[in-house]
């Protein structure tokens, strides 16, 4: 009897300890691609506060952090295409690819926005379709640039314990994709080289408005609705628009204008770098 009470002590130790290992192994899987050498869109600040941020939550979740972290400028589309296809995802991890820069509508009818690298344009639809068939337990895709037909437009500048439990609530136990783009077809977005995007600093400070309060259901719709919220009023206070449009499927757990000249793309003359 004393042996079988050892025996099961021993297998449930074991069992105990694999479930930790399994917890503790689940990773986030962060892309980051910024067009650094523009100055009039917010893309050099966004750069350094999105791998900060990317930081800390991993720290406050629990998560163990694996970054992709790109240069547009010196980014070639075979490389990006690369690193996304050859992703190795477990079940339990989460995903995030990243994207502030100059951007541009597809062109296809669709509502998000893409960006150019070389003579490729890489869609959010694509992209983000190609991360979900890697089956991770949560998926976000993000972009932070106009969502025009141009590619350059005129810019605009624009953190408890409780922080801990729902960075891991987002982050560590969230299963379904999160879908955004920082305008809406036709807009264009804003932000500059020192203050950084409008959408992404009012991205951030809606995701620590909703993780640092008092709040037992934070969820990517409150995160992700703040956002929109905080990013049509920073704009409209100077007299510009801009409406983030996004999805989300998710079960369980300001400053003076710069101007630039606008660069008119065909969309249709850029190929998809996937194909």
């Amino acid at each position: 009897m004393r042996l079988n009470t050892q025996l099961f002590l021993t297998v449930l130790c074991v069992f105990a300890l694999h479930c930790a290992v399994s917890v503790q192994a689940q990773t986030l899987h962060v892309f980051i691609i910024a067009e650094t050498n523009a100055t009039n869109v917010g893309a050099p600040a966004d750069y350094t506060n999105m791998q900060r941020e990317v930081q800390d939550i991993a720290r406050l979740s629990g998560m163990q952090l694996k970054t992709y972290k790109y240069e547009k400028q010196n980014l070639s589309p075979n490389t990006l295409v690369s690193a996304i296809t050859s992703l190795r995802c477990q079940p339990n991890d989460a995903i995030w690819f990243y994207y502030t820069g100059h951007g541009l509508n597809p062109g296809n009818g669709s509502a998000f926005s893409a960006f150019k690298v070389g003579n490729s344009k890489f869609t959010m639809d694509k992209v983000h379709q190609k991360l979900k068939a890697k089956n991770p337990r949560l998926l976000i895709t993000m972009f932070d640039c106009c969502n025009h037909h141009v590619t350059r437009v005129p810019g605009l500048a624009a953190r408890s314990g409780r922080i801990s439990i729902n960075y891991a609530t987002l982050f560590k136990l969230a299963k379904g994709e999160v879908k955004v783009t920082s305008s809406k077809a036709g807009q264009y977005s804003y932000g500059n080289g020192r203050a950084g995007g409008v959408f992404t600093n009012q991205f951030l400070a809606a995701l620590h408005e909703v993780a640092g309060g008092n709040n037992n259901s934070c969820n990517w719709n409150k995160v992700m609705a703040r956002t929109k919220q905080l990013t049509q009023n920073s704009a409209t206070q100077v007299g510009r628009s801009q409406v983030p449009h996004y999805t989300v499927s998710q079960t369980g757990g300001t400053s003076a204008s710069v101007n630039a000249t606008p660069e008119y793309v065909d969309p249709n003359t850029l190929k998809d770098p996937f194909d």
